[in-house]
């Protein structure tokens, strides 16, 4: 199960992003300044853009060193004509 990335990187997302909901929430409806309400939200949205990023990166270096056959290999060249 572990070795399905698409799975286990959009479980992580979902999570991640539940947490940051969450954060978000408490933000909301603190006594903060509004400045820094802002502040933190802004940093908790780029987090968020910042794990889905990651999940994206991870899972395409892993797709790619299993399927890391070229489709060149297998073309046979041509002759050269000048």
């Amino acid at each position: 199960m572990f070795q399905d990335t698409v799975l286990v990187g959009g479980a992580g997302f979902l999570l991640a992003g539940g947490v940051i909901w969450l954060l978000l929430q408490k933000i909301s409806s603190s006594s903060m300044k509004d400045r820094s309400k802002r502040m933190l939200t802004y940093l908790l949205v780029g987090l968020l853009v910042a794990v889905a990023i990651f999940v994206i990166d991870w899972h395409s270096r892993n797709y790619k060193s299993k399927h890391a056959v070229s489709e060149i290999m297998f073309v046979k060249p041509d002759k050269i004509t000048s």
